[in-house]
């Protein structure tokens, strides 16, 4: 019975670092999670007709150890594009996949979009968790428009761009050339 204990003992160490990252889906409920948990909320922005944001939910986020690597220091939200357009405005997101961070009061700590292999995304939200410490200091002192975070290099990437409004395109003016004399 003891080496039973102690074999199950060992393993769960094991089973809690492959864990998948859980995605919540309520962006209110993050920020208090969040601030309970004294963590940074960070939003993930995707929509099911981006390829890119299929293929990061297939190459990244099906990874096993991710969850035990950034669960500690986030919250994490997957928001449908679709479903969330008025938020994606308030954050400034132009193109998907896209991941804001977010203090637990709503202040937005760093955008960027979405790394596309695991090693870069964990690298890049663990550069960010790291710079910007527990959500409580962030919380405490002011957010610069830019981001003070250096990510990794970039690595290039197709990004989904939003579909065109719906507002009809108005021709830009053009002023008459006079022909020469």
């Amino acid at each position: 019975l003891y080496a039973f204990a102690l074999v199950i003992a060992l393993a769960q160490p094991a089973l809690s670092q492959t864990a998948p990252l859980r995605w919540e889906t309520n962006l209110d409920q993050a920020f208090k999670a969040a601030a309970a948990s004294n963590r940074l909320v960070l939003v993930h922005f995707w929509a099911p007709w981006c390829r890119p944001c299929q293929k990061l939910e297939a190459t990244v986020f099906k990874q096993p150890q991710l969850g035990a690597q950034l669960d500690p220091k986030y919250v994490a939200v997957k928001l449908d594009l679709d479903q969330n357009h008025e938020l994606a405005k308030k954050y400034g997101v132009t193109a998907i996949p896209t991941d804001v961070i977010l203090s637990p009061q709503g202040q937005v700590v760093y955008k960027t979009h979405s790394p596309q292999t695991a090693e870069l995304y964990v690298s890049t939200m663990q550069q960010i968790a790291a710079k910007h410490g527990s959500a409580a200091l962030v919380a405490s002192k002011p957010v610069s428009a830019v981001p003070s975070v250096t990510p990794p290099p970039p690595v290039p990437q197709p990004q989904q761009q939003l579909p065109p409004s719906t507002a009809p395109m108005i021709p830009p003016v053009v002023a008459p050339s006079t022909p020469p004399i």
